[in-house]
């Protein structure tokens, strides 16, 4: 057993010299459940992630109340990340376009306006995995009139 977990060690150790550094363009974290301790956010300073999206499949259910997500909007920024929020397929296109107002014209707190914004989460996923040619028009149906209020 010893020699096993010595082994394991070196081909790690090995590896590692030789492993292709992941691009910080390619990696991320959300804000995934209620109430990150102060430890959390001081962790994932250090990991120096440039986005962090607050959404979700709970949270297309489900949204947060607007004050903690302007808590964690204004920390995220604060990190030196561009927060991704999410809104959620299934409300509808007012309170989407309600959310773009707060943060990004009404500006609470001195938030930065949210430059990156997601709509729903893993349709086909959450559609139960229909047949890949009926996505489109599923993701359509709800898709272009968020946007839209999104946009206005």
């Amino acid at each position: 057993m010893k020699k096993a977990a010595l082994l394991i060690f070196f081909i790690s150790f090995y590896l590692s010299n030789y492993a292709q550094q992941i691009s910080e363009l390619l990696v991320g974290t959300n804000v995934w459940y209620y109430s990150p301790s102060e430890k959390v956010w001081d962790l994932t300073k250090e990991c120096g992630v440039k986005t962090i999206r607050i959404g979700g499949h709970a949270y297309d259910k489900k949204l947060p109340e607007k004050e903690i997500l302007l808590d964690w909007v204004l920390k995220i920024q604060k990190l030196g990340a561009e927060p991704i929020l999410q809104v959620s397929q299934y409300d509808t296109p007012e309170k989407a376009a309600e959310l773009v107002r707060f943060f990004n014209i009404e500006k609470p707190n001195g938030v930065q306006a949210i430059k990156l914004w997601h709509i729903g989460n893993e349709p086909w996923l959450q559609a139960n995995r229909p047949a890949l040619d009926s996505m489109g028009m599923r993701v359509e149906s709800y898709f272009k009139p968020i946007a839209t209020a999104m946009k206005a």
